[in-house]
């Protein structure tokens, strides 16, 4: 199955999630990625990562992909699943690479040393 979150036409490269909600919502990547994280792909402005196919874990994923959409609209986001992993796929124009920096930082972070990702 796959969900296309498609990067808005003239979408200013900018966060419209409130300052408030930014901590709930990196904790959730990083309890995500802690959890189900299986490898780290960055290229210069497209971000893959893919994770197992946990039961149950695909609605929570496509949900908080489309939230993040809702704020991030200049993003593309797919997400994709197959019976052994979740994919996501995060794609930005020019100038918006610092997003993608973010996100593969919380990745990162949830790896733990030594560990092969």
């Amino acid at each position: 199955m796959s969900t296309h979150f498609r990067a808005a036409k003239d979408a200013p490269i900018a966060c419209t999630m409130p300052v408030g909600e930014m901590g709930g919502r990196m904790r959730e990547f990083h309890e995500l990625f802690v959890a189900h994280l299986r490898s780290i792909d960055r290229k210069p402005r497209r971000l893959r990562l893919d994770l197992d196919a946990a039961e149950g874990l695909e609605p929570s994923v496509r949900a908080l992909m489309a939230r993040e959409h809702d704020c991030c609209a200049f993003a593309d986001i797919a997400v994709r699943s197959d019976p052994t992993q979740l994919t996501i796929e995060i794609g930005v124009p020019a100038g918006a690479e610092g997003a993608l920096d973010g996100f593969a930082f919380i990745a990162e972070m949830a790896v733990p040393p030594g560990a092969n990702r």
